[in-house]
């Protein structure tokens, strides 16, 4: 990773490695030909105010670490700047952009039509929950004039946590420090010894086992926390008189749901494409680096949604839009939205133990 003043730039992020691109350019070199001849790029932010970091003291080295989201892709300065006129994206790796570059998100392509300075605070692998805590830490460092925030219905949980552990850990060096962290929950699939849960701080929970796996995996609990914080970015921006537009649902013009084959490569610790078909038609879309993001010409879609959607209602300062939430209630909620279940709208939930098992019957990319 090279540091470029406050900036950092490198070519690996999160599920974006150099192995796993090696290993699918081997597999399938027409389809990510495009990567190798120009390698994605990421510039990232650097020594923010506050991004609920959990600070970790390493024991070996005595080094000061952070886990958790520490970068935000874009190139503006966290410094008070009121004169400086932004949008700002809120979401998780969509949003963020990982396996694309910048130029090709939706994020570009709306800012292409606002003509404001676009603040990317997409978090990979957060959920509603961390875009509130993002758009409140930051908002006001700058003249904010929209906000756009896409985010599917994720099993994905984060949560304010007074961490002791470092408290004590700290009395062996220095005097008792308290630290208030962000502790995140990701549940992620069903495995053969249960719920997979992910946090950014080891195997440390706030809730107990038996709460994440009967409540917290469910569909109310988890369409009830995505919706309550999405009002809740709404009624900040209300209360500043910004316009907020979000958006959940994942366009299906351009997907490759059912064409794509793919595994848990333990060795990666990752998904791997294990085949492709249809591959003359996969071939006119460009697929995300990694291979299991969304392709370019979704995140093209979905801008030119946001862009309708900023496009009629514009002039309405301090309102926005939000595309119709889905109701608690399952079977009224697919009378409305046509929702199928929740394993459309989760895939990730659902489909890793499958995918772990071969399942030929449910081929569909982890989100």
């Amino acid at each position: 990773m090279k540091k470029y003043g406050k900036l950092f730039k490198t070519k690996e992020y999160s599920t974006e490695s150099k192995a796993l691109f090696d290993y699918h350019y081997e597999k399938f070199p027409e389809f990510f030909q495009t990567y190798k001849d120009n390698p994605i790029e990421y510039v990232l932010s650097a020594k923010t105010q506050y991004d609920g970091r959990i600070k970790t003291i390493d024991k070996s080295s005595r080094e000061t670490l952070y886990s958790g989201n520490l970068w935000f892709r874009t190139p503006i300065p966290f410094d008070k700047n009121k004169k400086l006129k932004v949008d700002i994206f809120l979401g998780c790796s969509h949003t963020f952009g990982i396996g694309h570059h910048e130029e090709n998100l939706w994020v570009s392509k709306v800012a292409e039509t606002t003509g404001n300075l676009p603040v990317n605070l997409g978090s990979p692998g957060r959920g509603t929950s961390q875009s509130y805590m993002n758009l409140v830490n930051y908002a006001d460092l700058w003249d904010v004039q929209n906000i756009f925030h896409y985010q599917p219905y994720y099993a994905r949980y984060d949560d304010l946590l007074l961490d002791y552990r470092n408290k004590n850990y700290y009395r062996k060096f220095s005097s008792p420090k308290e630290v208030w962290a962000t502790h995140h929950l990701n549940i992620g699939y069903q495995g053969p010894t249960g719920i997979h849960t992910t946090t950014s701080y080891g195997e440390r929970e706030v809730y107990t086992r038996d709460y994440i796996e009967t409540t917290m995996v469910t569909e109310r609990y988890m369409k009830n926390h995505h919706n309550k914080h999405v009002y809740a970015c709404a009624g900040y921006a209300a209360s500043k008189g910004i316009n907020y537009y979000h958006r959940h649902t994942w366009p299906i013009t351009y997907s490759t749901d059912g064409l794509i084959d793919r595994e848990y490569n333990s060795e990666l610790e990752d998904l791997t494409i294990l085949n492709i078909r249809e591959q003359e038609y996969v071939k006119t879309l460009t697929l995300a680096s990694d291979g299991s993001h969304m392709t370019v010409q979704t995140q093209q879609e979905i801008g030119e949604e946001f862009i309708e959607m900023y496009s009629t209602d514009k002039d309405n300062k301090g309102m926005g839009v939000i595309e119709p939430l889905q109701n608690h209630n399952a079977q009224l909620a697919r009378k409305l939205t046509r929702e199928k279940s929740w394993e459309d709208i989760n895939p990730g939930f659902y489909n890793w133990a499958k995918l772990r098992n071969y399942d030929p019957n449910l081929r569909k990319p982890l989100i």
